[in-house]
């Protein structure tokens, strides 16, 4: 009986030390970042678009535009309280690669898109304009996750 009790105890003891452990191991670990900096596109044109059912695209996908629409924004400082919600796309240690990954994702988005600097990060970071419902943000972030590109699309709040 007595060596019953003290296995049980040895059990409770290390289990307590070993959940000690891990818990200074997790509250070590740096916030994670991940880059898009190695993804591989491909051919963007050779996807398929979805029918648009309640608008009609700005241009047509098989059409290179001829002048991108790209908007370059500091962060800004906002003093409303409304709450915009912002589908990022893409992530980029240098400018010229988030230069890069608008040009071969704008036939799939069809949206301006803005490139801005995120300090914290140290990351240029793609993002479409901002929805003023969670609920369309969803909905656009939804449509962008069926290509291949654009699986790691995520939903931001300013």
């Amino acid at each position: 009986m007595k060596k019953i009790f003290y296995i049980t105890i040895f059990f409770v003891l290390w289990g307590c030390a070993t959940s000690e452990k891990s818990t200074t191991d997790n509250a070590n670990t740096k916030d994670e970042v991940y880059v898009f900096d190695s993804i591989g596109l491909g051919d963007v044109n050779a996807i398929k678009e979805e029918p648009q059912l309640d608008k009609k695209p700005t241009e047509q996908p098989d059409e290179k535009p001829s002048e991108l629409n790209v908007e370059e924004v500091p962060p800004a400082v906002e003093s409303t309280n409304e709450i915009l919600y912002y589908v990022q796309i893409g992530a980029f240690s240098t400018k010229e690669r988030a230069k890069e990954f608008v040009n071969e994702v704008n036939p799939i988005v069809q949206k301006d898109l803005k490139i801005t600097f995120n300090t914290e990060k140290n990351l240029h970071v793609v993002q479409l304009p901002p929805f003023k419902t969670r609920l369309d943000a969803e909905k656009e972030r939804n449509r962008l996750w069926k290509y291949e590109p654009l699986k790691g699309a995520f939903i931001i709040t300013k």
